[in-house]
């Protein structure tokens, strides 16, 4: 991974936040995905007291595993509903395989039509908005 600092994570963060309303379309939810990425990262930073990435533990490193990121914040368990959905690939011939919340930006990047479409949807308005409500409570 490339060490990225907090002030760059925190602005990508604020970059990407008003694209993350049509989570309809698969680019959008591709985006707000790592959106929300970079909004835990810079709060796990903030938490750590660390100003880039490569300063980080290693217990607070968590790739892509956003519900992983969410666990280290101590997030409220509501928002861990991601990794009960059940979602999986629709492509056109069998076989179909199972798609971890991890690997949801992959089937999106590919676009690789997938299940529970609503159901993600709503899950990452509910993380973004206590991302939100985290930076705010900082200012």
């Amino acid at each position: 991974m490339l060490r990225a600092t907090r002030r760059e994570l925190t602005k990508a963060y604020r970059s990407h936040r008003p694209y993350c309303i049509d989570l309809s379309v698969a680019a959008y939810k591709l985006l707000a995905l790592y959106c929300i990425e970079c909004g835990l990262k810079a709060l796990i930073m903030q938490q750590q007291r660390v100003e880039s990435t490569d300063k980080l533990p290693s217990d607070a490193v968590f790739g892509h595993d956003l519900v992983a990121g969410l666990k280290f914040l101590r997030a409220p368990v509501t928002l861990f509903k991601m990794n009960q959905l059940q979602i999986s690939t629709l492509h056109e011939r069998d076989p179909q395989q199972r798609v971890a919340p991890k690997d949801l930006h992959q089937a999106l990047r590919y676009g690789i039509p997938t299940t529970l479409q609503t159901e993600t949807s709503t899950e990452i308005r509910s993380i973004i908005a206590w991302i939100e409500g985290k930076f705010n409570e900082g200012n």
